[in-house]
């Protein structure tokens, strides 16, 4: 599993994980997060996702013995991250999109996800879709 995050830092590439973190049922859930823990007490990076329904995953009453055919978290194990260009060189396409940008600032960007950062340290939602359009 490879990933390239970029977000408020430099961009990040994450490749040839030691191990996947992963469960389909609600009650692996638990396991796999005392496993993201150890891993990340041994100085081992993470990088996956949590799917939307792992939500219910933290909430007794929504506990339910389905077992999805989407992980409900897919966590890659790394000992560090690997050279971006690496990643964006191997990528590069002679079809490329040029001249994209977001219908908001960069500015007005940060302070709305700053908003929903208290949102949801605050405990009003544990997940919030943020959209962008890009123009």
């Amino acid at each position: 599993m490879n990933i390239l995050t970029r977000f408020e830092k430099n961009a990040q590439f994450f490749c040839k994980p030691e191990t996947i973190i992963s469960c389909f049922k609600a009650s692996d859930f638990l396991r796999c997060l005392n496993e993201i823990e150890r891993a990340l007490d041994r100085g081992y990076y993470l990088a996956g996702f949590f799917s939307y329904e792992a939500g219910s995953c933290f909430e007794e009453r929504l506990l339910d013995q389905r077992v999805y055919d989407f992980p409900l978290l897919y966590m890659g194990v790394y000992r560090a991250p690997c050279s971006p260009e690496g990643f964006l060189n191997a990528s590069a396409s002679k079809d490329t999109i040029e001249d994209l940008r977001i219908n908001i600032s960069r500015e007005e960007y940060f302070k709305r996800i700053d908003a929903i950062r208290a949102h949801i340290e605050l405990g009003d939602v544990y997940q919030i879709t943020y959209c962008i359009k890009l123009l």
